[in-house]
């Protein structure tokens, strides 16, 4: 009697653990690759944000050295060239400061277009200019533009802190982007690029600090 044991002990047999390791296995394959694909938006999405921050630095260093009022181009679905809509990005000075405030100022790209990493849209701050512009032949309408005077200040906004939104997303042929920027697989993976309009100073702040 004392060496039979219990048919009905705990525990789990070879088909069991199999069974098991078997059903993790199936899980680590559809978790992980969503994993890396969210983190690899999100570090999509920084890269742009920093690169915009950059951006913005250089558009006011310039107002202030060459004492030019100077734009940082957003083109959102408004821009004739559809293809730059939410993707691109430019930096132009006015050369003749008579036209500054006109509707297409005179002057020339410092950088020319430049597009954000793959998969990355950008929504410029409500109540943005806009304006023409032009590179040799290309005619840009409606682009919208932050603006920096020659003191190093924002010209035409009503906020004291403008903000610039960095999502991931992709433009279709009309320069609309697809989906809402609220939709979950966009708004927690965002980045803002947060300017002080008066100071110059620019920060990016990630969702997660939000």
């Amino acid at each position: 009697m004392g060496g039979h044991r219990n048919a009905g002990r705990g525990g789990f047999t070879l088909i069991e653990l199999m069974m098991v390791i078997l059903v993790m296995g199936i899980i680590a394959t559809i978790a992980i690759p969503a994993f890396q694909g969210s983190q690899s938006r999100a570090a999509r999405v920084d890269a742009a944000a920093r690169e915009l921050q950059g951006a913005v630095s250089l558009a006011r260093q310039w107002a202030i050295t060459k004492r030019q009022h100077t734009y940082l181009l957003l083109p959102d679905d408004n821009c004739s060239d559809k293809d730059k809509s939410f993707t691109h990005y430019a930096i132009y000075a006015c050369t003749n400061e008579t036209t500054c405030d006109d509707t297409a100022p005179e002057g020339e790209f410092i950088r020319g277009w430049k597009a954000y990493q793959e998969g990355v849209v950008v929504y410029p701050p409500p109540s943005t200019a806009e304006k023409n512009f032009a590179l040799g032949t290309d005619n840009y309408a409606s682009v919208k533009c932050l603006v920096w005077r020659p003191n190093g200040r924002m010209k035409g906004l009503a906020v004291t802190t403008p903000e610039i939104e960095v999502y991931p997303g992709r433009t279709d042929e009309s320069g609309s982007v697809d989906g809402s920027p609220e939709d979950d697989a966009r708004k927690y993976a965002r980045a803002t690029v947060v300017i002080n309009r008066l100071t110059g100073i620019s920060e990016v702040r990630n969702y997660e600090e939000d």
